[in-house]
């Protein structure tokens, strides 16, 4: 039952501070580019911008959740029996220790080159749901 969890520790911290940013930085980009008015209504974001601030927003999660994700993964791959890792912080030590702090981004290229556009993506997506339903 332990294995389940194993890494569980880490998937939380990196999925609560990069929703925070990745929520955060959309939000807060759409509200001072289009406000509310007095009257509680604003106006559509265009899809250019909805994909810029989107991309953005998946740029900023990954920036400050990769280090959290590579480590989660050692520890999801580090043995039960015989860890060699005994925590996100243990393990973010360990690395720098060893490798030096730019071995927190080692492939980080190729995954910001995806999110942007599958984040800017999933935000037109959402976009149009919500005028969708509000439509309604």
């Amino acid at each position: 039952m332990r294995g389940v969890y194993h890494g569980f520790g880490p998937t939380l911290a990196r999925e609560c501070l990069g929703g925070a940013f990745y929520f955060g930085v959309y939000e807060s980009l759409k509200s001072y580019y289009y406000p509310v008015r007095m009257d509680g209504s604003r106006d559509h974001a265009s899809v250019a911008f909805v994909m810029a601030t989107g991309g953005l927003a998946g740029a900023t999660y990954w920036t400050l959740a990769y280090p959290i994700d590579l480590v989660k993964s050692q520890i999801q791959a580090d043995s039960l029996a015989h860890r060699k890792i005994r925590s996100l912080w243990h393990g973010l030590r360990i690395v720098v220790k060893s490798k030096g702090v730019k071995a927190l981004y080692r492939g980080y290229s190729p995954a910001l080159l995806r999110c942007l556009p599958a984040n800017g993506a999933l935000f037109v997506g959402y976009e149009l749901a919500m005028k969708l339903m509000h439509d309604m």
